[in-house]
């Protein structure tokens, strides 16, 4: 048992390990001149904190924020889970699940990692000079290293450690944040994160920037935008060119709580404040195009004309690893795409989802329309129905895939690690789902498709597509997908 939950705590999220040789350290991304452009406006008009000192954790923000302990730790950016609403979530058997019920990452394989975040919380690993290097799906949670709790049953010591600096402060220095050992419990490490406690961090303390949210956001996925290959910033995205924050669209207005807004997307489960009308109505009301023709389209998204292409990682394999030379660490095969160079997949979809990650509906389904998605492919581990199986990442990535003594083709470490996954699944309660599973349920390996929801990215008017892009002799849309043929054609427009 201790060596199960020694495993608990050896852990990695290869979504901050993916690149060129396979290895980077997630914080040389913030370093780079790509990732300096998120600092380029500040969200500050007036900040009445340039005199505080002696930051010492969330309840010195309690002092006048009365309350915001409680809102950030019933958020989905704390809980990493959330109400779904009704009639968006549908069940292997195609029916919807509950409205209210929770989802959310917490409780989902990440298609991009291949595991249980919570299964993969915080590690530290030696690299090959022997460094110890702390990593996990944890880095990008807001409670410290302390694993989502329930408000009404926290300690202060979890409450306490909320990182309210970390979205809040424009001066966050991030390399003083790092994994650390802070004791053992039955032999095991306990293991936390350090934070900028800084003066000068409290001092530029105000609304998040475009930046504090790119500290997570930016690696999602796997390495500098991986997951959704599309960028918010000036040079590809006309509202970020001007001077639109997240929060500008993504807090709800009056803010009542700590929790976003958000519209649907294939892949968000977990709503603080669902959207269920169209993003972009919000701001651009009545007749929006000069043209009468374009506000005509009902039958075609916003996003869909003003989003072209895509990138990041659009291929994982997890049955093949290869070692990093420059960390000895071990990581799983990937092809990745520069952000902004693959063309979208454009699908009809009825603003439901599913497990499946694939885009439902049809010209006569209630709500649909057409849509840009992100493809992305992966080869996971499976059990005997195609069930996806999760992976305990930390035994691979010290130990590779392991000699193949079963001589099924599949590296016994590999296995194992399948194996302590399964065991492990969720642990959403802070315990192993299935502590006694005595056999693996592993049966080999398929490949999936899944589809990601674009909706950053967005292109002025003069980049957008037009209708002879979708109905003239060059079409960007595939119409064989539609019905097999283009249904009116336009040269002239």
């Amino acid at each position: 048992m201790k060596k199960l939950l020694f495993f608990i705590l050896l852990v990695l999220s290869f979504s901050v390990y993916c690149f060129a040789d396979g290895y980077v350290l997630s914080d040389d991304y913030y370093k780079s001149d790509a990732y300096s452009k998120y600092k380029s406006r500040s969200a500050r008009k007036a900040n009445p904190h340039t005199k505080l000192t002696g930051y010492t954790g969330a309840y010195y923000c309690e002092k006048c924020h009365e309350g915001a302990i409680k809102e950030v730790m019933n958020s989905s950016h704390y809980k990493w889970a959330g109400p779904v609403p009704a009639n968006y979530l549908k069940d292997n058997d195609g029916k919807f699940v509950t409205g209210g019920k929770e989802v959310g990452k917490k409780y989902k394989i990440g298609n991009c990692p291949g595991a249980y975040p919570l299964a993969n919380y915080l590690g530290m690993l030696p690299n090959k000079d022997g460094k110890m290097v702390g990593m996990g799906c944890g880095n990008c949670h807001i409670g410290g290293g302390f694993p989502p709790a329930d408000f009404e049953k926290a300690t202060f010591e979890q409450k306490n450690a909320i990182e309210c600096l970390y979205c809040h402060a424009e001066n966050y220095d991030k390399s003083k944040r790092t994994v650390i050992k802070v004791g053992e419990k039955d032999g095991n490490p306990i293991l936390r994160l350090t934070q900028d406690m800084s003066d000068k961090a409290l001092q530029s303390v105000g609304r998040p920037t475009n930046d504090a949210c790119m500290r997570c956001h930016y690696t999602a996925g796997g390495g500098p935008l991986f997951k959704r290959g599309v960028d918010y910033a000036s040079d590809v995205d006309v509202h970020a060119a001007k001077g639109l924050m997240c929060v500008d669209c993504h807090t709800k207005r009056p803010r009542t709580d700590h929790g976003m807004i958000r519209g649907a997307g294939l892949n968000n489960w977990a709503y603080d404040h669902y959207l269920d009308t169209e993003s972009c109505v919000r701001c651009h009301t009545g007749q929006i195009h000069k043209d009468e023709i374009y506000n005509k389209c009902s039958a075609v998204a916003c996003v869909t004309c003003h989003v072209g292409k895509t990138g990041g990682l659009v291929h994982k394999d997890f049955s093949q690893l290869h070692q990093s030379e420059k960390s000895g660490f071990w990581l799983f095969k990937v092809v990745v795409k520069d952000e902004h160079s693959v063309p979208v997949e454009y699908m009809w979809w009825d603003k439901t989802t599913s497990e499946k990650l694939t885009p439902t509906g049809g010209k006569n389904i209630k709500g649909s329309k057409i849509y840009p998605f992100k493809k992305y492919t992966s080869r996971i581990p499976v059990d005997k129905d195609g069930n996806r199986l999760p992976i305990k990442l930390g035994l691979v990535t010290k130990g590779g895939p392991g000699e193949d003594k079963n001589g099924n083709g599949v590296g016994d470490n590999l296995e194992k690690a399948i194996f302590i996954g399964e065991k492990l699944g969720t642990m959403a309660n802070g315990k192993p789902d299935k502590p006694f599973l005595k056999e693996s349920s592993f049966v080999g390996f398929k490949d999936v498709t899944e589809y990601f929801s674009v909706s950053h990215g967005i292109q002025p008017k003069e980049k957008a597509l037009k209708c002879s892009s979708c109905h003239g002799e060059n079409p960007v849309i595939d119409w064989n997908k539609f019905g097999g043929k283009n249904p009116v054609s336009i040269t002239d427009k």
